[in-house]
């Protein structure tokens, strides 16, 4: 009996590749990917951050060599660009940060590489709303002057970027992102681009 028990949760689809593999049919489960990294880029001026995108990839083709998803999913970034970030500002006379928190939805196709498809390269497209907040305090003891500032502004906001990833384990692995804007606002509120290091987690 408990050999039978554990030959039926071997046998379970619950068991199954969390990931695209080189058996992928267009038939197959539909896989759940999580993406999470620290992330640099330049906005009013540099800055660094962290983004995380859930995304839902269907196989839709299948190769000798590769495979192909298609992608749909959300994500969220958020960026800091510090005072400490302006090197000609300072620091005893200006004080503060802006804050960059953008929500998306993402379009794209991944591609599975390999002989057991450790490797994606991925191509998507994105839109949402983007929120800017930058709030600093000045205080000049020279002029006995002191005072601060607080600016809202939201913006809608599209995209694209490219990532790269390489699968360690069956639900691990490593990935490069390249993400920018296209120039629908002022760069100071929704950056000229971002790039991101990051770890990416395969639940499904």
């Amino acid at each position: 009996m408990i050999r039978a028990l554990a030959l039926c949760c071997l046998a379970s689809p619950a068991l199954a590749a969390p990931h695209v593999t080189a058996e992928d049919t267009l038939v197959h489960d539909v896989h759940v990917r999580l993406d999470t990294d620290a992330t640099w880029g330049v906005g009013s001026q540099m800055f660094f951050g962290f983004s995380t995108r859930a995304t839902a990839q269907l196989p839709v083709w299948h190769g000798r060599g590769a495979s192909g998803s298609f992608d749909l999913g959300l994500g969220l970034a958020y960026d800091n660009e510090g005072s400490y970030f302006a090197f000609w500002l300072d620091p005893d006379e200006v004080r503060g940060a802006g804050h960059r928190v953008a929500t998306t939805v993402r379009l794209g196709h991944t591609f599975h590489i390999g002989r057991v498809r450790r490797v994606g390269f991925g191509i998507h497209v994105w839109g949402g709303h983007n929120a800017f907040v930058r709030q600093y305090t000045v205080t000049y003891a020279a002029e006995d002057f002191e005072g601060s500032g607080r600016e809202v502004r939201h913006a809608g906001v599209v995209g694209g970027d490219l990532d790269l990833s390489i699968r360690l384990a069956p639900r691990v692995g490593l990935h490069l992102l390249a993400s920018a804007p296209l120039p629908t606002a002022s760069s100071y509120e929704i950056t000229l681009g971002r790039v991101g290091l990051g770890l990416s987690w395969f639940l499904r």
